[in-house]
């Protein structure tokens, strides 16, 4: 997909959808989940993290 399709699909919130993407790719295939959070407040803007590291 194109940074427009993106754009198009999941609004300006899809230039950090690619961040994501890359960040992941940048990473092994395996790799152990150390956390991960969402949070949803009373607004509509979410606010998710998770740390990954690479598996042994």
């Amino acid at each position: 997909m194109s940074r427009e399709d993106y754009v198009e699909q999941f609004g300006s919130e899809g230039a950090e959808l690619i961040m994501w993407l890359v960040m992941r790719a940048a990473m092994n295939a395996d790799v152990n989940l150390i956390h991960k959070h969402y949070h949803a407040p009373a607004s509509m803007t979410g606010a998710g993290m998770v740390v990954l590291e690479n598996a042994a």
